[in-house]
């Protein structure tokens, strides 16, 4: 039975794990494309039309005028910045491998417009699911809250249930313990029907379905969204 709930557990990671790829995988890509556009405009195709109207002396509008001023400038200072946001993205995958780098990172996401409720969301279902099926294998409140918190892959996240089970150690009841930043009011209310009616593996249950059906609304929301905003930039 326990290994089943295992089975079953990793199922639904994965599937969630496959959700938040797939909710990223297209705004990246049209971004990239994006950008690679731009930087051809910029930097190949303005130009040409500034040295053309340049030559004529023609009075340009402020639009026109401002387009080849930013083109102007990024043919002169692109390289050096270019160089600077390499190195500065090279030193976040760097800290990202170490712990606190992890987990400053990990806030940041937290702290992105729709990215990071969809983050969240997919932990709390990850979390749900996990103490549901720790606490239908006989293991204690206070370990399958441990050992949720070393499987959420959000380092922020995890450090809000390693705090809740210090809190639950301490004495506290485990609706108070999960009063953390990165858990939300509707997890700490589910916490509670299930302390009060003793049934608190199947309102993790219930709440791992919920926040399951909340990130494929919001991975929904982050296609729908991104697409039109990507257009108008």
């Amino acid at each position: 039975d326990i290994l089943d709930r295992l089975a079953d557990s990793l199922e639904r990671g994965r599937e969630i794990r496959r959700q938040m790829v797939a909710a990223m995988f297209y705004p990246v890509f049209v971004l990239l494309v994006s950008l690679g556009v731009v930087i051809f405009l910029v930097l190949g195709v303005i130009p040409r039309f500034a040295t053309f109207l340049t030559g004529r002396n023609a009075s340009l509008p402020a639009s026109t005028q401002l387009l080849m001023d930013v083109s102007g400038w990024a043919r002169d200072y692109g390289g050096p910045v270019g160089i600077v946001l390499g190195v500065g993205l090279f030193g976040i995958f760097v800290a990202y491998t170490t712990r606190p780098g992890k987990r400053a990172v990990d806030r940041a996401i937290l702290a992105l417009p729709l990215v990071g409720g969809a983050v969240l969301y997919g932990a709390m279902a990850q979390a749900g699911w996990c103490l549901a099926m720790l606490l239908r294998s006989g293991v204690t409140a206070l370990e399958s809250i441990r050992i949720t918190s070393g499987v959420i892959g959000n380092l922020a996240v995890g450090d809000c249930f390693r705090a809740a089970a210090e809190g639950l150690l301490q004495g506290r009841s485990l609706s108070k313990t999960f009063e953390q930043p990165h858990i939300p009011l509707m997890m700490r209310h589910m916490a509670a029907v299930g302390e009060s009616s003793g049934q608190l593996d199947t309102v993790m249950h219930g709440a791992g379905e919920y926040y399951q059906k909340e990130l494929a609304a919001r991975v929904k929301l982050i296609s729908v969204s991104i697409e039109p905003m990507l257009i108008l930039m």
